[in-house]
């Protein structure tokens, strides 16, 4: 899916926004801003994904130490970029929050695979 909606962006983006408006500075506007809304998909997913994983299994410490981690480089990110890139920095930090909390999870995925026992199992 995350793939998908990458390729829709990327073919149909500007389509998409002229369809939601007409005023030239906001259409400006959006197509400065496109790339960011065609790479979030594919950046997105994965920390999405393991967040269902780990709710499902019923680990939100792990996704709290996950989320403390991605938030202090979003917090950082912030201070830094925004000053810099503008509203570019926004989306950058954005992207760095959610390839960390991906990452992160995906770090401590293993252990959960070993610390889950299924039922007949010993």
């Amino acid at each position: 899916m995350a793939g998908l909606n990458v390729l829709i962006y990327w073919v149909a983006g500007t389509a998409i926004v002229a369809l939601i408006t007409n005023i030239p500075e906001v259409r400006a506007a959006a197509a400065a801003y496109l790339p960011w809304a065609i790479l979030m998909p594919a950046v997105s997913v994965w920390a999405y994904t393991y967040d269902g994983i780990f709710l499902g299994a019923m680990r939100a410490d792990v996704m709290l130490v996950a989320m403390l981690a991605a938030f202090t480089v979003y917090m950082s990110a912030i201070f830094l970029l925004l000053p810099v890139l503008d509203n570019h920095g926004l989306w950058l930090a954005l992207t760095a929050f959610l390839s960390l909390r991906g990452i992160t999870l995906l770090a401590f995925y293993p252990r959960l695979g070993r610390a889950i026992t299924l039922p007949g199992s010993a």
